[in-house]
């Protein structure tokens, strides 16, 4: 009586364990539809392991690939994450049940992702991907991001919009450091001067077949992409959107 006792709590705990465990991912909201290459990885409970086809997609994973490795992760709402070689991501919080019902939050750490996003009638920023030094936020739309270790973030549009947050440069911080400090000879009564954290932002909307560079200060460039400067990775994609869409 007494084994049976002590295998029953067992079973109890083990069970607990298993629920706990699964509670803590929450639902899966994708999954990898396909890993060219062999050098691709997935970060959770703080381990690396080898990425598969077919592994379920939760909040909290991170996923970096190595040379001449790409991954193609494939979202509940049908939205695409397309991680180039030499690159990791990590996905903070990802909700996806429809493009209307979605929250999804990722950080590119290093590297390029191209982003094919389902559209969405809602009028939220429901889908938002990041760097240290920009984050964009869409509804539905198609766009490659990069970050490098210069912490130059490069946003690039190919169809619909998108808002870009960007850190506000040195520049404009002094200027705001500036004033206060002629405030204050002028003995009224204002905060003196302060650190300016990455938390002021500006942002900038991009349309159709544009571009921003994000420096690491914050000083942003706005441009034109042009046809004839597609690189192979823009070509690869363009490619993978023209098939599904034919579909």
């Amino acid at each position: 009586m007494k084994n049976i006792v002590i295998i029953s709590i067992f079973i109890t705990l083990l069970i607990g364990g298993v629920t706990l465990f699964a509670t803590t991912k929450g639902e899966a909201s994708g999954k990898i539809l396909k890993i060219e290459g062999k050098s691709a990885f997935v970060k959770s409970d703080g381990k690396w392991k080898k990425l598969k086809e077919g592994d379920k997609v939760f909040s909290g994973v991170e996923i970096k690939t190595g040379n001449e490795s790409k991954v193609i992760l494939l979202f509940n709402d049908s939205s695409e994450l397309r991680v180039s070689e030499k690159s990791q991501i990590k996905i903070n919080d990802s909700m996806m049940k429809s493009a209307e019902n979605r929250k999804f939050a990722a950080r590119l750490v290093l590297g390029r992702v191209w982003a094919k996003v389902a559209k969405s009638k809602s009028g939220d920023r429901n889908f938002e991907l990041s760097t240290k030094t920009a984050t964009a936020g869409v509804r539905g739309t198609t766009f490659d991001i990069s970050f490098d270790e210069s912490e130059k973030s490069i946003v690039s549009l190919y169809n619909g919009s998108v808002e870009v947050d960007t850190p506000k440069t040195k520049k404009e911080n002094q200027e705001k450091i500036d004033k206060r400090n002629y405030d204050k000879r002028n003995r009224k009564e204002v905060s003196g001067p302060k650190e300016v954290s990455l938390a002021e932002w500006n942002r900038v909307v991009l349309k159709q077949m544009q571009r921003v560079t994000v420096a690491a200060n914050g000083e942003t460039q706005m441009e034109d992409i042009l046809p004839e400067e597609k690189d192979e990775w823009v070509l690869w994609n363009q490619k993978l959107d023209a098939a599904s869409e034919e579909k």
